[in-house]
């Protein structure tokens, strides 16, 4: 009886397992557009900076061949625990929503957004190092195949990658002088010609972004793509003199010539805010946002929040995100969720003021660049938000204000009416960030 107990369990969870695969494969597919198409190389990232080695950072290495039609994301994070490749399996989120100081760390581990990743290929092969519990190491791969669509198809899928992993385990060497520099860990995608182009975007997506990654998320150290023959890498941190504004230096190789980009943030007790600068000898100029960059970042972009209407980025890795990581969730309901991330927004805009009234006073230049919105049009979408008015480059800027206006019935209303003058520019000597 017991035996029968314990095979009707098994044959449940796989049952359960398998339809949660399915209705999130379809969801995706349903909802498949120029952004969700993004998100696959970000989930990946994040999925690297989850396990960054002993050092307490990780390398990211992504290869694209076009002709071949392969891509592979390769990293030198922890090895794999067991835990780690079942849930992987089985697409279980090894983060628990309810650690809050965990999750102030931990963006998600192979949870439903590994998902995204199938848009470029129904099949992919992991290849990488499990740990067991002695501590021993052993290098394993297998295939995780989705292209069935059917309860039995994925039941059958799935027990297919476990026979792998046995089989890892059982014929596989002890590795005894494991190397954690190495890229240990891959994940390899043969794609399709729709794949081809989901690649494309990702890939593409990449550029804008990355920068503020390196401000966020003091794990990434570096991140390649081979065929695009570039490589951002982690450079220095400035610091101004009370420590209140920072700026993250960013090393850009691309075809043999190096370049830097730099992002300046103020930081809070749970969010940040940073727009990009330049360097001109002792001269600081704010750099104007491009339309591809999201505004709204959970440690790692929001692909969707492109048009929301806040004159720099915003970061918390306390937001709410929605499901599809397209935005946070601000409607004007009263909701837990929905109240954390407009209290987080309210910090968000006493940090812009700070962060204005500190580059104005020390003569940064171009600060129109982030005094306001760049799309009118937008505005509408800012009932209960901040209503940023832009200031005309040519104007005299020494006064600007932030009007909180309160409307309701919208998706971002709520907050109460207010009108805070934010700073009073003075032209002064500067040096480099301020230093």
């Amino acid at each position: 009886m017991a035996n029968d107990i314990e095979k009707v369990r098994a044959q449940a969870h796989d049952a359960n397992v398998a339809n949660k695969i399915i209705d999130s494969l379809k969801e995706l597919q349903q909802s498949s557009d120029e952004k969700s198409r993004c998100r696959w190389v970000w989930e990946l990232i994040q999925n690297a900076k989850d396990v960054a080695n002993s050092s307490g950072s990780v390398d990211v290495k992504i290869s694209f061949n076009e002709q071949q039609r392969i891509l592979q994301f390769a990293h030198n994070g922890k090895p794999f625990s067991m835990q780690n490749i079942v849930f992987l399996i089985e697409q279980v989120s090894t983060k628990d929503r309810d650690e809050k100081e965990e999750a102030k760390r931990s963006t998600g581990k192979f949870g439903t957004g590994f998902l995204t990743t199938h848009l470029l290929s129904e099949i992919v092969t992991i290849s990488g190092v499990l740990q067991d519990e002695n501590s021993q190491f052993k290098r394993f791969e297998l295939d995780i195949n989705r292209s069935e669509k059917t309860r039995e198809g994925i039941i059958a899928g799935n027990k297919k990658s476990f026979e792998q992993l046995q089989n890892s385990i059982e014929n596989g060497k002890i590795i005894f002088d494991f190397n954690e520099d190495l890229f240990n860990t891959s994940f390899t995608y043969r794609i399709n010609e729709n794949g081809l182009g989901v690649a494309k975007e990702g890939l593409g997506n990449l550029y804008d972004a990355l920068p503020y990654v390196f401000m966020f998320v003091p794990e990434i150290r570096s991140v390649s793509v081979e065929e695009y023959a570039w490589k951002f890498t982690r450079g220095k941190l400035y610091l101004s003199k009370n420590k209140d504004i920072k700026v993250q230096e960013i090393i850009v190789r691309e075809n043999e010539e190096e370049s830097g980009i730099y992002i300046a943030a103020i930081q809070g007790a749970n969010v940040a805010v940073a727009a990009e600068v330049e360097k001109h000898g002792n001269h600081v100029a704010v750099k104007e946002f491009t339309n591809q960059l999201p505004r709204i970042f959970c440690d790692f972009p929001l692909i969707g929040t492109e048009d929301f209407v806040f004159p720099a980025v915003v970061n918390s890795s306390q937001f709410n995100p929605t499901e599809p990581r397209n935005g946070i969730f601000l409607k004007d309901v009263d909701e837990i969720e929905t109240k954390e991330n407009k209290n987080l927004m309210m910090e968000a805009v006493q940090l812009y003021g700070q962060f204005l009234e500190y580059v104005s006073r020390r003569g940064w230049e171009k600060i129109y660049n982030c005094n306001g919105v760049q799309r009118e049009h937008n505005k509408k979408l800012n009932n209960g938000l901040p209503i940023l008015h832009k200031v005309p480059p040519k104007r005299d800027y020494r006064r600007y204000f932030c009007i909180m206006a309160e409307k309701g019935g919208t998706s971002h209303g709520g907050l109460t009416e207010k009108l805070s003058l934010f700073f009073h520019a003075k032209k002064q000597e500067v040096n480099a960030y301020g230093r």
